[in-house]
């Protein structure tokens, strides 16, 4: 009786909760999965002009060979017209099923329609409804979802998705359209989730329409082997204006906002599309220098300015980031890290101080389970919250010059809120960084701080030197002396690439002598450029070029900040 009476208040509590969060949303336990010859999936999505046009897209189980969207300005769709389907298969791992596509043309701007589709005789999805955009539309509201993914590959739960997409709806009826920053579905060769994923979003997908935008793990299976993403691109339909006329790459207008979709996942396609990232940069240089839009705004998945400890994305930073500095756009938004984060206006990867003269990249946190708990602020970071208690999403409204954007918690709560304001500046005002007086180092944009950082970094002989240890010992390794010689331990899972020998896993030793160009690696001699130096203190010193020689670290220096910068690789594509 006690066990019967605790469960009972146990489902009270948790159904307060849950009306606490959102009120009116589908029943997603009770979501049928499986493909029918009655519609579901219902999508709505651009393929050409806002204003006079809307794309349809749902499916069926594949005996249903015939669709049709029926569409009229009545909520009961008197003088109803109709337009016939494109109909496709899609294969997955649970079977085959039929993807139904519809342009609507013709639409009057400005103005709300009711549709349904169906096969066009008994099997019809409810009454739906759209707006249009209206003529010369200068203020409207977007809505942006960092990643949605669950975070069990057998097990799809999309609970707290549906929670965070219905709560942001619910607060933002008047949003024009969505998106999500990659990563949707945790295993996105999976059609389970998929399934999962399309019955969270039941209720606002096929009333505002939804830009897609790949991740990485779109790309795999549940045994996290990787492939082309194909169930992503065979159920969502996008503009035909990319290097590759798929969703993996598009562009389209709405209101006074030109907005580019890129593809970051080199490494998970680079045995289908070497070219992925260089092709894309040819595009993106184009479709740039051809919009005459006020604002210009880019998403893509994996982040240039990233929130990981140990995981950077410098290819993705070297592929894109340039071309955006060209055309000055405005904002980007990235997913990956899930953690939230605006970084200062940025150009030529140094803060500026006003965004009139840099992009503001956002990193948009997550909106599903996954919680990530090596996040932390980096030096470029303006604003960051780590949201470890609950999702979290972003609602961006522009007003003509004037944008805003706000990041809020599930439940409402406001993290950030940050105006680009182009006649009069940003608020809260950007204060760039003030110079150190001293030489400090960075590792992946964190600052090694006093006591773990003995000494500053400091030019010997005209080349940048920093000690050593607390280098290994912040990313998780050991040091230990022993007379004239250092032997530092360390494995980092992520470094991967010629060269570079941390791709095996493996905990592997390095000593260096005092006053030696030669160091060895498991026993193996590796010559140095510059030799070891030890300090007064007994500190052990090596070059910033010794430090890519033994670990594969870029480096650079920033001289506004006298901040010292030490990268360490990549895998390709990140």
């Amino acid at each position: 009786m006690k066990l019967r009476i605790g469960l009972i208040f146990l489902s009270l509590i948790m159904t307060s909760f849950a009306g606490v969060l959102c009120t009116s949303q589908p029943d997603y336990g009770l979501v049928d999965l499986n493909a029918t010859a009655v519609p579901d999936h219902v999508t709505l999505s651009w393929t050409s002009d806002p204003m006079t046009t809307q794309t349809v897209t749902w499916r069926t189980d594949s005996t249903v060979q015939n669709g049709s969207v029926e569409y009229s300005m009545d909520p009961n769709l008197k003088d109803k017209e109709s337009i016939a389907a494109n109909v496709s298969t899609l294969k997955t791992d649970l079977g085959d099923q039929n993807i139904h596509t519809a342009t609507i043309t013709g639409l009057a701007p400005g103005n709300r329609y009711y549709y349904r589709v169906g096969d066009g005789t008994k099997d019809w999805s409810p009454v739906y409804s759209f707006m249009t955009e209206a003529e010369d539309t200068n203020s409207f509201k977007f809505l942006v979802f960092g990643d949605t993914q669950g975070d069990d590959d057998a097990n799809p739960d999309y609970s707290l998705w549906q929670s965070t997409l219905h709560n942001a709806y619910k607060a933002n009826p008047d949003a024009r359209f969505f998106t999500v920053v990659g990563d949707e579905a945790q295993a996105g060769l999976s059609n389970l989730h998929w399934n999962h994923w399309f019955a969270a979003c039941k209720g606002v997908i096929e009333s505002i329409s939804y830009v897609p935008v790949a991740g990485n793990t779109e790309c795999r299976d549940m045994a996290r082997d990787h492939a082309d993403p194909s169930i992503y691109m065979g159920q969502f339909n996008v503009p035909n204006n990319g290097p590759y006329s798929n969703d993996q790459a598009y562009s389209f207008d709405y209101g006074n906002m030109h907005i580019i979709v890129l593809d970051s996942q080199l490494r998970e396609e680079q045995e289908i599309n070497p070219d992925l990232l260089n092709d894309q940069k040819l595009w993106l240089d184009k479709d740039l220098s051809r919009t005459t839009k006020e604002w210009k705004m880019a998403i893509w998945h994996k982040p240039p300015y990233y929130t990981r400890v140990i995981r950077t994305n410098e290819g993705i930073k070297a592929a894109f980031a340039p071309i955006i500095d060209k055309y000055h756009v405005d904002l980007v938004f990235n997913g990956h890290d899930h953690a939230y984060s605006r970084t200062y206006p940025i150009n030529n990867d140094s803060i500026v101080s006003t965004p009139a003269l840099g992009t503001v990249y956002v990193v948009a946190g997550r909106s599903g389970q996954k919680v990530i708990d090596d996040n932390v602020q980096n030096i470029w970071c303006a604003s960051f919250y780590n949201p470890q208690d609950m999702p979290n999403y972003i609602v961006v409204e522009v007003n003509g010059s004037r944008m805003e954007m706000k990041c809020f918690k599930m439940d409402g709560t406001l993290i950030d809120d940050y105006i680009i304001d182009k006649t009069s500046g940003d608020t809260p005002r950007t204060i760039v960084p003030v110079k150190y007086n001293e030489p400090r180092l960075a590792i992946n944009g964190v600052l090694l701080n006093e006591p773990m950082l003995p000494t500053s970094p400091s030019k010997i002989n005209g080349k940048w030197y920093f000690p050593i240890k607390p280098v290994v010992l912040y990313l998780g390794g050991s040091e230990s002396v022993s007379g004239e010689n250092e032997t530092l331990s360390l494995r980092v899972k992520n470094y991967i690439g010629p060269g570079i020998v941390w791709s095996d896993k493996k905990v592997h030793a390095i000593v260096l002598t005092n006053a030696s160009t030669k160091a060895t690696l498991d026993n193996t001699t590796i010559s140095l450029p510059d030799r070891v130096i030890v300090d007064d203190d007994k500190n052990f010193l090596i070059s910033a070029d010794d430090m890519k020689t033994l670990c594969g670290f870029t480096w650079k220096y920033d001289s506004d900040m006298n901040i010292l910068f030490l990268i360490n690789p990549s895998k390709p594509g990140e």
